[in-house]
């Protein structure tokens, strides 16, 4: 091309950004006159727990996984410098729970001088789409020996129109969260995200074939990166007819949905499991077999969903079977000066 065609180019080429900046310049101006305002940030999508209230004021906004622990940043800190032999990723039943602790503790018990560094990574209201990212952002980068995981809950609650995965897609990136073009245009991605006449309570955050897809992209990052993952279903003290009412105020379609819902999702887990020969820690059957009322009264908090230490000691006791029935266990031990990322020695808390 000659000099002059170049020219000629690079100035049709000016031209035509300049036309596209004075029109979108434009359209900035008048939105700003008109008014026209809408910042979708995290904290103004519904997710069920934690509320936008919650995720402000006791979480920390994150770009990737959409809200974290406080601590959370400190916690991989140190886990870096004190890489877990196990790491448990999951949703507040982990977060929350005493099984990691109760699990090391009852593996140190009977090898002595031996010890279980470990990371609880779980965090509240996180599905299976979150504890992927995390996996893949967080978890792989320790090369930690064994992950368990540990979804389902918030992964069939249903959602207030937006799925999980296209939750990303509706966030402002926060420098250009000030321009009203850019409003304008989130704002047309999420109602085109939102089926009409459903803005509340539409899908499930995360639906079936989501769920699937979650855990066996979950289970084949575990093995590429020579990390051996364990599979739970998550338990439930809930019964046909007497499911908690507050779950109907915020979570569920129908209260009815809820136990053959979460029936189904712990099937997935199942299905998954058998198919990529991935060891399964069925929780949910463990705690079928237990008498009803016990279950109800001495293992689970009043929500039917968290456990007590009681549960979680079960928990430990059943994880601990299923790792040593596949040879698991002897992988997650080190001797007993090792510490674990929470700054506990052996496996403390």
């Amino acid at each position: 091309m000659s000099e002059g065609k170049a020219r000629k180019a690079l100035g049709a080429a000016l031209l035509v950004l300049a036309s596209v900046f004075v029109a979108v310049a434009g359209v900035e101006v008048y939105l700003r006159v008109t008014g026209f305002s809408c910042e979708p940030y995290l904290s103004q999508v519904q997710f069920g727990w934690p509320h936008p209230k919650a995720i402000r004021e006791a979480y920390v906004i994150d770009d990737d996984l959409f809200w974290i622990t406080k601590k959370y940043r400190g916690q991989f800190d140190e886990a870096r410098r004190n890489p877990p032999r196990i790491v448990f990723v999951g949703d507040s039943c982990t977060q929350i729970g005493s099984y990691d602790r109760q699990f090391a503790q009852l593996v140190e018990s009977e090898r002595p001088g031996m010890a279980v560094p470990f990371l609880n990574a779980g965090v509240a209201g996180w599905s299976s789409y979150q504890g992927l990212r995390q996996l893949e952002r967080d978890v792989l980068g320790l090369d930690p020996d064994v992950v368990t995981i540990y979804f389902g809950w918030n992964d069939h609650w249903a959602s207030f129109g937006i799925e999980d995965k296209d939750v990303a897609s509706v966030l402002l990136p926060f420098g250009l969260s000030h321009l009203r073009v850019v409003q304008l245009f989130i704002k047309v991605r999420a109602v085109g995200l939102v089926e009409p006449g459903k803005i509340t309570l539409a899908r499930n955050r995360v639906p079936e074939e989501d769920y699937r897809a979650n855990l066996e992209r979950m289970v084949t990052l575990c093995r590429e990166h020579g990390i051996r993952p364990v599979l739970l279903t998550a338990p439930s003290s809930h019964e046909r007819g007497q499911e908690p009412e507050y779950l109907k105020r915020r979570w569920l379609h129908s209260l009815d949905d809820l136990v053959p819902m979460h029936r189904r999702y712990n099937d997935i887990v199942r299905q998954v499991a058998a198919q990529t020969g991935t060891p399964l820690c069925d929780l949910e059957r463990v705690f079928d077999a237990l008498p009803r009322e016990e279950v109800r009264t001495a293992h689970f908090r009043k929500d039917g969903i968290h456990l007590n230490p009681s549960g979680d000691r079960i928990i430990a006791q059943a994880l601990y079977e299923t790792m040593r029935e596949n040879g698991l266990v002897e992988h997650v031990l080190r001797p007993a000066t090792t510490r674990n990322a929470d700054g506990g020695g052996g496996g403390g808390a």
